[in-house]
Parts: structure tokens; C-alpha cells; sequence
């Protein structure tokens, strides 16, 4: 059994109607979004390098990838559509980070993928593609 189908059957969730409206619907589309990055990047013979950020002020980037010698932010949301609110905390974490700061990327519960200003959104059935993202941000 899938992970995920394991906590959401724990969680007493037993239809994807049901997980869209759960309390805890964005903490288990993070942990799909989380496993789907550090899988990828193992199955590239990379190491995770990962971690997560929050200030003092509540300001947190869910993922923050190591990419050489410079950083990655990835925020990630489960809502099917963008919002401007969306953008608020990466745009801190990058203006902090300084020149170690690559663009962010945004991965959300919808399809689309684009860029917004200096910040790749991608809807989560894109999320392999981080990997390319990284390779042109590297090269």
C-alpha cells in the first residue's frame, strides 16, 4: 500500500471527495510533493539536500533544494488556483538568501505551468520536471 493511501486511510479519509475538503488536505499533498522531489532526485544518484525554512514571523518555505552552491526555493500548495499570497514568503526567503538565491519554484494542486515574474509555477503532475528546472538554473 502507497504511503499516502496508508495516512489517509488512518485519517479515516476513504474517497478523494472526502480528502478534498480534509483539514489536513495540505499536509498531505506537501508529503506527496516532498516524497516526489527526494525520489527523483535518488533515482538521479543525487542526494536529498533538502530542508525547510521559517522566520521568527512566520515566513517559511516549505523546501529549500541545494543546487551546488546555490539554493532553491520550492513553496508548495494545494489549491487549484494561484494566488498573489502565494508568492509572499519566497519572495522573502530569496530577498534574504541573497546571491546564493536561484528562482523559485511554486508547485500547486492545479495543471497549468508557467512563469510568474522570476518564479516557476507548476501544477503537481509536473513536479518531475523539477529536475529540468534545475539543470537550466545550473547551467
Amino acid at each position: 500500500m502507497h504511503k499516502l493511501n496508508l495516512a489517509c486511510w488512518l485519517l479515516g479519509i476513504q474517497t478523494p471527495q472526502h480528502l478534498e475538503i480534509h483539514p489536513l488536505r495540505g499536509a498531505i499533498f506537501e508529503t506527496l510533493i516532498v516524497a516526489e522531489l527526494i525520489k527523483s532526485r535518488l533515482n538521479r544518484g543525487e542526494r536529498p539536500g533538502m530542508c525547510f525554512w521559517r522566520d521568527s514571523n512566520g515566513n517559511k518555505v516549505d523546501v529549500i533544494i541545494e543546487a551546488g552552491e546555490q539554493l532553491i526555493p520550492v513553496e508548495i500548495k494545494s489549491g487549484k488556483t494561484v494566488a498573489r499570497v502565494f508568492f509572499a514568503s519566497l519572495d522573502k526567503w530569496k530577498t534574504l538568501a541573497g546571491t546564493r538565491a536561484l528562482n523559485p519554484i511554486l508547485i500547486y494542486g492545479g495543471d497549468d505551468q508557467y512563469r510568474h515574474a522570476t518564479t516557476d509555477v507548476m501544477g503537481w503532475r509536473h513536479v518531475g520536471r523539477v529536475a529540468s528546472v534545475l539543470e537550466k538554473t545550473l547551467d
